[in-house]
C-alpha cells in the first residue's frame, strides 16, 4: 500500500513539473521595438573603430538576405587589430527566427574553421567564445571579449524582461 501511495505521489509530482514547464514555454515574449534592442546592445558593444555592416556583407558572409529578416543592425571593427563584431536581427515570425539562429551559428562555425593561428592570436578567444542568442523574434550574435559579450547579452535580455 505504501508503494502505491509513493508511486501516486511521484506521478503527481512529475505531472505538476511537466505542467509548469509547458506553461513556461508558452509564456508570451514581451514586444519590443528593434530600435530599443539595437540601442541597448550598441550602448555596451559598439566601440570606437566599429562600423555598421552593409547588406552586401550580411548577405555574402552571414548568408542572410533582406527577405530573411524583418530588420537588423550589425557592426564590425574597421580596425585591423580587432575582430570585434556583433549583430541583432528581428525576424518576422518564429520559423524565421530559427532560420536566422541557424545561419548565425553556421557563420560563427565558418569563421572558426577559416581562422589562421598566426593571424592576431590574441583575438582568437573572442571567436572561440562567440555566441548566438535568441529571445522571441530577436536573434543576436557577439564576437567580443568576454566582459563586453556578457554585458551585451545582459543588455539584450534586459529588453525582454517585464
Amino acid at each position: 500500500m505504501k508503494r502505491i501511495a509513493a508511486l501516486i505521489a511521484v506521478l503527481a509530482l512529475m505531472l505538476g513539473l511537466a505542467a509548469c514547464t509547458a506553461n513556461d514555454e508558452k509564456k508570451p515574449v514581451k514586444t519590443v521595438a528593434m530600435e530599443t534592442v539595437k540601442d541597448a546592445v550598441c550602448d555596451v558593444a559598439l566601440a570606437d573603430g566599429m562600423e555598421e555592416l552593409n547588406a552586401d556583407y550580411v548577405s555574402r558572409m552571414l548568408k542572410l538576405n533582406d527577405g530573411d529578416y524583418d530588420s537588423c543592425y550589425a557592426a564590425i571593427s574597421s580596425v585591423s587589430i580587432s575582430i570585434n563584431e556583433f549583430g541583432v536581427f528581428k525576424a518576422k515570425d518564429a520559423a524565421q527566427a530559427a532560420e536566422i539562429e541557424s545561419a548565425l551559428n553556421k557563420y560563427l562555425e565558418y569563421r572558426r574553421e577559416i581562422w589562421m593561428d598566426e593571424y592576431l592570436p590574441n583575438e582568437y578567444p573572442k571567436l572561440e567564445n562567440a555566441s548566438v542568442h535568441k529571445e522571441g523574434l530577436y536573434v543576436c550574435y557577439f564576437i567580443l571579449d568576454d566582459d563586453t559579450s556578457a554585458a551585451a547579452l545582459k543588455a539584450f535580455e534586459g529588453c525582454f524582461e517585464s
